[in-house]
């Protein structure tokens, strides 16, 4: 085990790391273990849990995680599905008198300032079942995508919904929870086996601040796991989202960004992922920049679709590494062309947690938290002003 020293302000913090579990104390705080796992509404701080002199650093970059998601995800909507060229001249358009990239929103695919896309509604549904129920509930889980289907919702490629038989998925009232995944799991094998999409990504954030303060950090992976399955069943996809879950965790314990990417090679378990990872180190995307430029032209797409999880992963751990600031990170990431929403919610979600809330524009923020919009009317799931409570609830009120 081996200390790293870092500075927040004035306070001095000690990051200890190990491959098993990060965790994080201030001065003399005394870090233990204990055999539960469960934490109640009016119990004290069990010794499974982080002693709370740390608590509001990792609420700042808990909450940096979850709204850089957001803020990333909005801005990016703007840029969606287009060449790097094209990207980066309409950019340039669109600053203000400051040379400030606000979040516009896009009139072509209708998105008002502030909202965001389809992998940031599944986010939010998740981490809403998760503060709703204090823990995983599958029939929950379904029952929200069923809210969301019937939404209207944003897109019409959607893994989610393509994986499950969601009018029928849980009509049975007999039914028990573990039959019900186990049924659902099944139907993911049978329709969605091969899907790489980068929708499963946006998971991570939620699964990642509800396991924080968890000293026995296997709880990420196995819950990562277990809720990928029911949607995309591919092992990438599965390591992908463990791997994005155990760096957002560790960024949130311990800012260090060469601490939470060892975190993800450690975890990576298929060739797909690590190799992506490795190639993080060097560039920020797969292909040649050539390709990138031509991304939509045909010659890009035909070699892997636009929407590839591995791409969305390589940009992200790129810029976790060596983005120096918030801003630049998903302005780079952003520049970059392609699926930008996704791409830059999941940079958000690194870089979040990396520089914590405070780094995030205010702009930014007030934009997506004060957003009042007619989506939020047929999914409220997606409306963001208690997004700080919500993350309270994630870190601290859960029983897994």
């Amino acid at each position: 085990m081996t200390a790293f020293f870092y500075f927040l302000g004035e306070q001095k913090h000690i990051c200890i790391f190990s491959l098993s579990a990060i965790i994080i104390s201030q001065h003399t705080g005394d870090i233990t273990s204990s055999k539960s796992s469960r934490i109640s509404e009016n119990s004290s701080f069990s010794s499974n849990i982080l002693p709370p002199p740390a608590m509001p650093y990792l609420f700042n970059r808990a909450y940096g995680a979850l709204i850089g998601q957001c803020c990333g995800d909005a801005l990016g909507c703007r840029y969606k599905f287009r060449s790097a060229d094209d990207v980066k001249e309409q950019m340039l358009t669109d600053q203000d008198d400051s040379y400030f990239l606000p979040i516009r929103g896009s009139s072509v695919f209708e998105f008002p300032p502030g909202q965001v896309n389809d992998g940031t509604e599944y986010c939010m549904l998740v981490a809403r079942s998760l503060s709703r129920q204090g823990s995983v509930e599958i029939s929950d889980i379904v029952e929200s995508i069923l809210r969301w289907k019937n939404s209207d919702p944003i897109g019409t490629h959607n893994p989610v919904f393509e994986a499950l038989e969601l009018e029928t998925e849980n009509e049975d009232p007999q039914i028990s929870g573990g039959q019900l995944e186990k049924k659902i799991t099944l139907s993911a094998l049978l329709k969605n086996k091969s899907s790489l999409s980068n929708m499963c990504l946006s998971i991570a954030t939620p699964l990642a601040i509800s396991t924080a303060t968890r000293l026995n950090d296997s709880m990420t992976a196995s819950t990562s796991i277990r809720l990928t399955r029911l949607t995309q069943p591919h092992p990438a996809c599965q390591d992908a989202v463990r791997v994005l879950a155990a760096a957002i965790r560790s960024l949130i314990l311990c800012p260090d960004p060469q601490i939470a990417y060892e975190v993800a090679i450690k975890n990576a378990k298929t060739s797909i992922v690590l190799e992506h990872l490795e190639d993080a180190r060097r560039r920020p995307h797969p292909f040649p920049e050539d390709e990138i430029d031509n991304a939509g032209s045909g010659s890009f797409e035909n070699k892997v679709p636009i929407d590839y999880l591995g791409i969305t992963l390589q940009i992200a751990f790129y810029h976790l590494l060596y983005s120096e600031s918030f801003y630049d990170g998903i302005i780079s990431t952003i520049a970059l062309g392609g699926d930008t929403t996704a791409n830059a919610a999941i940079t958000g979600a690194l870089l979040g947690a990396r520089f914590g809330a405070q780094s995030i524009p205010q702009q930014w923020k007030d934009t997506v938290e004060n957003a009042k919009l007619e989506r939020h009317k047929t999914f409220p799931d997606v409306f963001l002003s208690d997004a700080q409570s919500l993350v309270n609830r994630l870190l601290y009120k859960l029983s897994f």
